[in-house]
């Protein structure tokens, strides 16, 4: 059974965006699921490289801390090539991870 086709333009906007915001939806969830990926910075260091195939020079990585404690921590993204980033931040004893993904 195949849905019949809008027949106006209020309803043919409202599928189109029902159709945008699941697509949107999906491709979140997918990014989540498959790109998604674990830091664990590097103790006694201000820096912390990470080996990632999916980095490219122009990638977007996105980061997110997993606690508060890390929430208030000061860190940036120094470096980027093909294959890794280097994340800088502050020297510490504790271990802190973070997640992050690629785009």
């Amino acid at each position: 059974m195949s849905e019949s086709p809008p027949t106006n333009v209020k309803e043919f906007d409202w599928k189109w965006k029902e159709w945008l915001s699941s697509l949107h939806r999906q491709t979140l969830l997918w990014l989540v699921k498959y790109k998604s990926s674990s830091i664990s910075l590097t103790l006694a260091s201000t820096t912390t490289t990470i080996s990632d195939t999916k980095v490219a020079s122009d990638s977007v990585i996105l980061i997110t801390p997993m606690n508060l404690n890390m929430a208030n921590e000061v860190w940036y993204i120094s470096s980027q090539a093909a294959g890794q980033f280097i994340l800088t931040h502050a020297n510490s004893g504790t271990t802190r991870t973070y997640r992050y993904i690629v785009i």
